[in-house]
């Protein structure tokens, strides 16, 4: 098992937050869960959880 750095982190949480930016935009598009979830190729579970969650600002 190998340890994550910490910019290895802030990365992977740089890229996350960017994610759900562009699932909220595409949910404003009024696009499916289920487009969005192609689009950003994660499951319709997870776009689903994004969604409950406020918008980022």
């Amino acid at each position: 098992m190998t340890m994550m750095g910490f910019s290895d982190v802030l990365v992977r949480r740089v890229r996350e937050e960017e994610t759900v930016k562009f699932i909220w935009s595409l949910h404003e598009m009024e696009c499916t869960d289920e487009m969005i979830s192609e689009a950003v190729k994660k499951p319709v579970d997870y776009v689903q959880d994004v969604l409950k969650k406020d918008a980022p600002q």
